[in-house]
């Protein structure tokens, strides 16, 4: 929410709706899971937690703005 505020993009503002739209979706699907005794059904993989690292880095280098040694931070973020 805080990179849409800043860069309301229509491409921005789509990927911010696309990631909060999944985590709450994958959230309310282990918790029925969860609720239904079925949690190993909806385990974490390994190319999940790639996919997050890969996430995580990029938000983090939309948020900075600033380039990073020779790396232009926004526009690797954003691409």
């Amino acid at each position: 929410m805080l990179i849409v505020s800043q860069d309301s993009r229509p491409v921005m503002v789509l990927t911010a709706a696309v990631i909060i739209g999944r985590e709450i979706a994958i959230s309310a699907l282990r918790e029925w899971m969860a609720g239904i005794g079925q949690r190993t059904a909806v385990a974490v993989s390994r190319i999940g937690k790639y996919k997050t690292i890969l996430q995580m880095t990029g938000l983090t280098m939309l948020l900075y703005h600033h380039d990073c040694w020779v790396f232009p931070s926004i526009d690797w973020g954003s691409g």
